[in-house]
């Protein structure tokens, strides 16, 4: 994927079918990136909970011994861990990322791009399979960090993309934020959405500059040269 998405819809919106407390400042964004701070639902004691999180986890998985969905799924999942890398499974647990779309991008003729973005038919926000862990700066100040799961596409959106993000279905998000679920139930919702009930579009490879965020973005444009 083009580690890109939109999120535009406002918190009156993610509530609809979605409970949790915790208020954010949700101004439309057309472009997200990797490091940059995202809405994330999670679950706590009090309830779900809305906060923001920078996108990405740092340090990365050893590239020696890559992390699966699955295994992320399932050490998340757990209530006592001892692996080698603890450090990293040890404090993942699973959340929500709302988003509205997301963008893919298409390597075409020479060095060229084509950028689409992909949305719902349904319209309306939606929710990516998302992971999250706490973190602890060297001055004690606490924060925390986010990824959201892919998996291998199943010809839904291709050419376009190996893999995609996963969408979960509206009535698996307490499922997948449920500590309790099994871990054969949490396999089940790592999959491509249905290819009935999504949509894309070309954009313009303005999005792939991380500091460029404006409506406009979104918008359908010319396909470049094949």
């Amino acid at each position: 994927m083009c580690h890109r998405y939109i999120q535009t819809s406002d918190l009156g919106s993610l509530r609809e079918g979605l409970a949790f407390s915790g208020t954010v400042n949700l101004r439309p964004r057309h472009n997200i990136c990797p490091q940059q701070q995202v809405p994330v639902i999670y679950p706590s004691e009090a309830g779900n909970m809305l906060k923001m999180m920078r996108w990405g986890l740092q340090p990365a998985p050893r590239r020696d011994a890559p992390v699966t969905e699955i295994e992320i799924a399932e050490r998340a999942s757990e209530t006592e861990r001892a692996s080698e890398d603890a450090s990293q499974a040890s404090l993942l647990q699973r959340c929500l990322i709302p988003a509205d779309g997301f963008y893919e991008c298409e390597k075409r003729a020479g060095q060229n791009v084509q950028p689409w973005l992909v949305r719902l038919i349904e319209d309306g926000p939606f929710c990516f399979a998302g992971i999250w862990q706490p973190v602890l700066s060297a001055d004690g100040q606490g924060s925390a960090q986010c990824a959201l799961l892919t998996v291998m596409d199943n010809g839904t959106i291709a050419p376009l993309a190996a893999r995609v993000p996963v969408i979960l279905a509206k009535q698996d998000y307490d499922v997948w934020l449920d500590p309790d679920t099994p871990i054969e139930q949490l396999r089940a919702l790592l999959k491509p959405y249905r290819e009935s009930g999504i949509y894309w579009h070309p954009v313009s490879p303005e999005i792939l500059d991380s500091k460029d965020d404006q409506p406009s973005l979104a918008e359908p444009a010319q396909l470049i040269a094949a």
